[in-house]
């Protein structure tokens, strides 16, 4: 494309595509920013799920204990 341009406007024409160079790196190091947040949201809700899943079946576990029968109680 530079190739192309008169001699006289090959440097405007080489400063307006850096300027793009530089908006496109800018939006593209943007965009994985927001998707690198999103992702640790997303993790951050499933653990976040887990642990509540864990948390309330160990107080759950807590009250699962049974009485022990005859024939164990005379082995003990």
């Amino acid at each position: 494309m530079l190739a192309k341009v008169p001699n006289n406007k090959k440097s405007m024409v080489l400063a307006t595509i850096n300027k793009q160079k530089t908006k496109v790196k800018y939006i593209i190091n943007f965009s994985q920013d927001i998707k690198n947040k999103e992702l640790s949201k997303a993790f951050d809700n499933a653990f976040a799920v887990s642990y509540s899943i864990v948390f309330i079946l160990s107080i759950g576990a807590l009250f699962t204990d049974r009485k022990p029968t005859d024939s164990e109680q005379t082995m003990a």
